[in-house]
């Protein structure tokens, strides 16, 4: 009986930590490669997604130093061609 409760225990870490792996996975490359993680979220080819750079207006760092009370947010577009859909991630800057 204690075996089965060990080996059940060693089984359960193992899921939570393949879960944690995974999920670490995903959201590395959502972070990094933005274009892969579109791609694999709409089922389309990585050529028919395009990432517009994310601008830095708004950072803490950035001249003039501090508080810009503002953000940016990605915006998606989905485009219908004769090639099939196509998307377009671009940035909006919200105030704050």
């Amino acid at each position: 009986m204690g075996d089965a409760r060990s080996l059940f225990s060693l089984a359960m870490w193992a899921v939570a930590l393949m879960f944690l792996m995974g999920t670490g996975a995903l959201g590395i490359l959502y972070e990094y490669s933005p274009q892969q993680w579109y791609a694999m979220q709409n089922n389309i080819p990585v050529d028919r997604v395009s990432v517009q750079p994310r601008p830095h207006d708004c950072e803490f760092i950035k001249a003039p130093i501090g508080d810009k009370n503002c953000h940016f947010d990605r915006v998606v577009t989905h485009l219908q061609d004769k090639d099939g859909l196509r998307l377009i991630v671009s940035w909006s800057r919200v105030n704050d």
